[in-house]
């Protein structure tokens, strides 16, 4: 992307499947897994998880863009986040039960909401991106930050591979990395 950036792997509690070598050699040294492999046993106190976020944040901050990559259930730590965060792009399934919305913590005013309502309300730089794993097209909406992929594959994340993901799925993901680029760096 000739500029510098760094991934932080945000979620101490409960680390990503997928590989965290993602990039060339000269770049792997800008990207930051997890400090642990393994999920914690007990929460962390909120100081004690921001004071960690922190310090990795001043030690990338000349770096460009930081990628933080944030937690699946609503929680004080994600309001954390957020707060540091000057875009977010919301990646999450197209259906959510109710006893899913609200055990997540996606609740707002009392009434359990998809996470695409509950963030709009939070921050105003965001993009929306419905993952599917059925068959079908990829597509995305540049000018209203809405996009579906189709065919993404947990083991093909696991894996750390892109060879899985089906190639309209990896022009739409480009698509996407390019108004980011371009719009939010």
């Amino acid at each position: 992307m000739d500029n510098d950036s760094a991934l932080i792997e945000c979620d101490v509690f409960g680390p990503t499947f997928r590989a965290h070598s993602i990039g060339s050699p000269e770049e792997q040294q800008f990207i930051y897994p997890a400090p642990n492999w393994h999920k914690m046993a007990a929460d962390v106190p909120l100081g004690t998880f921001e004071g960690h976020i922190d310090l990795l944040l001043f030690s990338v901050r000349e770096k460009g863009a930081l990628i933080l990559d944030g937690l699946g259930k609503h929680s004080d730590k994600t309001d954390a986040l957020l707060k540091r965060a000057r875009y977010l792009a919301i990646v999450c399934k197209d259906q959510f039960g109710t006893e899913s919305m609200t055990s997540d913590g996606y609740v707002q005013g009392g009434t359990p909401t998809h996470p695409f309502e509950f963030y709009d309300s939070r921050t105003a730089n965001n993009f929306k991106v419905t993952t599917r794993l059925e068959d079908g097209i990829s597509n995305v909406d540049i000018d209203n930050r809405i996009a579906s992929v189709y065919g993404l594959s947990r083991q093909a994340i696991r894996d750390g591979s892109v060879n899985g993901i089906p190639d309209h799925a990896l022009v739409v993901i480009g698509l996407i990395a390019e108004y980011i680029i371009k719009n939010w760096s």
